[in-house]
């Protein structure tokens, strides 16, 4: 794979023990206003958290520094059911706010991508949560689904949506779905509006 240009290869930093393989069919879009620079990403990850290293693929920083994280062929950390065939892409964003260069940035990024992996499918995080949340319910043999809709990163919607998922989680019972109430309770709408910037 060449490499991607105006990109800090910053993989040196992960410890790839165990990493199992990704072949990436998505690219799954997060945002975050917690960590603004690539060492505060690796800080929280890799010492908070315990984990290998980022767990994202790419990071575009507060100043617009885009940062490699990990190989695109390793799994990622970034979405629960999607770590083994997407490319986790996050933007650093204060409430939500993108300038234009960061946007500009962003796009180039997500086209170099297009061109060096393929058509691969762009969405958001928000969206993979459902999708896997989807699979959880078809597993425990509930016949419950929530609409897999681009739609779900608007706000309105998403609160509509959070509103349906907490009254079903409300009606599981915890002794026979404690794993699946607590994923349930874990939906969040990342990126939210973020996303419909790289549409």
């Amino acid at each position: 794979m060449k490499k991607l240009q105006g990109i800090l290869d910053r993989t040196s930093t992960l410890d790839r023990t165990g990493l199992k393989k990704n072949v990436p069919k998505y690219i799954v879009l997060h945002s975050t206003n917690s960590y603004p620079t690539f060492e505060d990403l690796l800080t929280k990850h890799k010492k908070r958290n315990g984990w290998n290293g980022a767990g994202y693929h790419l990071f575009l920083e507060d100043k617009g520094d885009v940062s490699l994280c990990r190989p695109f062929e390793t799994e990622g950390a970034h979405a629960l059911g999607f770590n083994f065939d997407s490319i986790g892409f996050c933007i650093y964003t204060l409430d939500g706010l993108l300038t234009k260069s960061k946007i500009a940035k962003g796009k180039k990024v997500l086209s170099q991508l297009q061109e060096e992996l393929g058509n691969l499918q762009l969405i958001p995080h928000t969206l993979a949560q459902i999708k896997y949340l989807n699979r959880l319910l078809k597993e425990n043999e509930l016949e419950k689904q929530f609409p897999e809709d681009l739609n779900c990163v608007n706000e309105d919607y998403f609160r509509k949506l959070k509103t349906e998922i907490d009254s079903f989680t409300g009606r599981l019972s915890t002794d026979s779905y404690g794993s699946l109430k607590m994923r349930l309770k874990e939906f969040k709408n990342c990126p939210g509006e973020l996303f419909n910037h790289f549409r």
